[in-house]
């Protein structure tokens, strides 16, 4: 070999490997972005005699929500967390993209995101029925002094949002909150 083809190799060859770690790194930061779909909702919750409720945690979920302890858990968790929980144990704002708190005039914004379903993330969402990755989301709703509460939400033709959440989002039916279960 010559010289000047052995300098070649020796100052192109570790460049053109790092240039194709990053092409690779690249494609798998999009194909994962693509993969995750994000959903934003406003909404607002009354009590029985229609009037609002302020201060009422609000999770909106993409799969069944857990029960028990598995939900006292993840509340816990997001709260204390990210710092949001009074010295009194309530809220005192939203929790970020988990947890939603109703205002005092009970309106809300939740936030939830989830992974497409392998065979759904090969297709990228091309195939010719367009069906979307997800069709129902479950919103729980949890106030001392009233039961917990589930919603099951259809969620079919709900915009998804970007990373960065942007302005758009869907809005919830008015949610009405009995101190003695569900209406």
């Amino acid at each position: 070999m010559s010289r000047k083809r052995l300098r070649f190799q020796q100052v192109f060859r570790p460049l053109g490997i790092a240039v194709m770690i990053v092409g690779v790194m690249a494609g798998l930061v999009f194909v994962n972005e693509r993969m995750t779909v994000r959903y934003q909702a406003v909404g607002r919750v009354v009590d029985a005699n229609l009037r609002p409720l302020g201060g009422v945690a609000v999770v909106l979920l993409l799969t069944p929500p857990p029960v028990g302890d598995a939900l006292d858990r993840l509340l816990e968790s997001e709260t204390e967390g990210n710092g949001l929980r009074e010295p009194t144990g309530s809220i005192r704002h939203d929790a970020g993209p988990v947890i939603g708190v109703s205002s005092e005039n009970g309106a809300f914004v939740v936030r939830v995101s989830g992974r497409q379903g392998a065979a759904h993330a090969i297709r990228m969402g091309l195939d010719s029925g367009g069906r979307p990755p997800f069709e129902q989301a479950w919103l729980v709703l949890r106030k001392k002094g009233y039961p917990d509460m589930t919603r099951v939400i259809s969620i079919l033709g709900w915009q998804p949002v970007p990373r960065g959440w942007g302005t758009h989002a869907d809005t919830l039916p008015v949610v009405i909150m009995n101190r003695g279960g569900s209406p």
